[in-house]
């Protein structure tokens, strides 16, 4: 059996195995109302939820990409490449063994985080990284250790972004060691900006830069990767004493990457906004950073949220209490969309930070609005 939906593909199992809604939502472990608004197409659990529940019943979702002759679909854009998922009987035990399907999982997991933060994420988070180390085991297959390396960096990113930094840190190692196993230059360059990016914020800037370093060297990246490590690069320099120009130099080296994606362009510019901030050079930050918020907003309200925050801390750091009041008052419309333990974190840097302005009149209200936010304390 081929499938085009999910509503397609529980309609079409009812039918081949004589069960009712009832009994398919209970070889799923779901509810009825569930099953039958899905078949009817009023919910979309999305493939990260879907797959897991179809391979009880043996069926396993297959992505089917759409190519133009001799022309390679790049990993990362998987997903914009998928014309259509089917769902189809699983010729094996577990869908694990499927880099196809591990990959379908990762891009489920980054656009989730994307849209609401890590928060809510690390629970499945952490049964990824527990199923495929169960799985995975000593396998040699190069392709599946690349696929298995992509999902343990995007739960990498799910626990960093939800503060835990420690369980971060060990996926991120895991996603190393898949990668270099498989000898996938992408994987290990994805890995190694994944590590320098967990040390930048642990504060160890000097292994965040040897994780950088090690990334550009590493042949063959895409110009996605290039900007990526390079505004790493220089993030870290920029917190490292004396190394400012050198900072400064792969900055610029990140915002002249050509051939990036639409996304990366606009992650660029905050990340790189971040960077002069942290370089005191204020006024081009917050170009940056305000350029990047409303470029990404559409993609991921998140990585808005983040730049919006960061735009708040320049005008801290700049002494500017009327933009930092119209950026916070920004920031609280946000907040009740993204549940991620570093934004909570900066939230709470932000009403310590000014707390010399609390009588302020236009930053005393923006204050309260972004204390009334759940996990702001």
């Amino acid at each position: 059996m081929e499938a085009r939906t999910l509503s397609e593909a529980l309609r079409r199992t009812m039918v081949d195995r004589s069960w009712t809604q009832n009994e398919l939502a209970h070889q799923l472990g779901t509810s009825q109302v569930w099953v039958s608004r899905v078949i009817r197409g009023a919910t979309d659990p999305g493939i990260g939820k879907a797959a897991p529940l179809l391979a009880r019943i043996g069926l396993e979702v297959r992505i089917v990409t759409q190519r133009d002759e001799g022309d390679e679909v790049k990993r990362r854009e998987f997903l914009t490449a998928a014309a259509s998922v089917m769902f189809i009987p699983s010729p094996t035990t577990t869908p694990y063994h499927d880099p196809n399907y591990l990959r379908a999982l990762s891009v489920s997991l980054a656009n989730n985080r994307y849209a609401i933060g890590g928060n809510p994420l690390v629970p499945q988070a952490l049964a990824q990284v527990a199923k495929i180390r169960e799985v995975i085991g000593k396998s040699q297959s190069p392709t599946l250790l690349g696929a298995a390396s992509e999902l343990m960096a995007q739960a990498t990113l799910i626990l960093y972004d939800a503060n835990s930094i420690a369980q971060a840190e060990r996926v991120g190692v895991l996603a190393l060691r898949y990668a270099t196993q498989a000898a996938d230059h992408s994987a290990q360059a994805r890995a190694f900006d994944i590590l320098s990016r967990v040390q930048l914020y642990k504060g160890d800037y000097a292994r965040g830069i040897e994780y950088a370093q090690r990334g550009l060297a590493i042949p063959e990246l895409s110009p996605d990767q290039t900007a990526q490590i390079y505004m790493r690069l220089g993030r870290a320099l920029a917190a490292t004493p004396g190394q400012s120009q050198q900072s400064r130099e792969a900055l610029e080296q990140a915002l002249n990457t050509e051939g990036l994606t639409a996304f990366s362009s606009a992650a660029i510019l905050g990340d790189v906004g971040i960077g002069l901030g942290q370089l005191a050079d204020y006024t081009n930050a917050n170009s940056l950073l305000d350029e990047a918020a409303t470029q990404i907003a559409s993609r991921s309200p998140l990585f808005q949220a983040q730049y919006i925050g960061r735009q708040v801390l320049t005008a801290i750091a700049s002494s500017d209490a009327a933009f930092a009041a119209d950026r916070m008052n920004a920031l609280a419309m946000i907040l009740p969309f993204v549940s991620s333990g570093r934004m909570n974190a900066r939230v709470s840097r932000i009403i310590k930070k000014t707390h010399h302005w609390a009588n302020d009149p236009e930053v005393g209200p923006a204050r309260e609005q972004l204390e009334a936010q759940p996990g702001s304390h």
